[in-house]
């Protein structure tokens, strides 16, 4: 607490301060791209994700993630932004489930968020690692 008391200029927060100053903190830094998501697919529990387009029902994108492995994703624009531009772009890649590397990223051109879903469906068990 006195090195927090040295940053913030002598001045001593009370307890709910500090909390709220901290989580704005980490809302700014969180809040600077767009949004990012991880799946993991294991023998139990083999996982597909579809991206839906909400307007029209059409299927714009389908993962069937590999048993070990995880998919990332993220939206690049921010919500606002691709609402107002009519459309954001997705990227992701697969890698190991079980590693800090990042696997081959691909891009696609996605409806916005206020007309885009992902379904996440199970896929039947046991599925065996190919």
């Amino acid at each position: 607490m006195q090195f927090l008391s040295r940053v913030i200029g002598q001045r001593t927060l009370s307890r709910p301060s500090l909390l709220a100053a901290l989580l704005g903190s980490a809302t700014l830094l969180s809040g600077c791209g767009g949004d990012r998501y991880t799946y993991y697919s294991s023998t139990h529990m083999p996982q597909t994700l579809t991206l839906v387009d909400t307007g029209s029902g059409e299927k714009v994108w389908t993962c069937d993630i590999p048993v070990g492995q995880k998919l990332e994703i993220e939206f690049v624009k921010r919500g606002q932004r691709a609402n107002e531009e009519g459309g954001d772009e997705m990227s992701w890649a697969l890698s190991g489930a079980a590693t800090d590397q990042k696997g081959r990223k691909n891009t696609l051109h996605v409806p916005p968020p206020s007309r885009r879903r992902l379904d996440l469906s199970l896929r039947p068990v046991p599925e065996l690692k190919k």
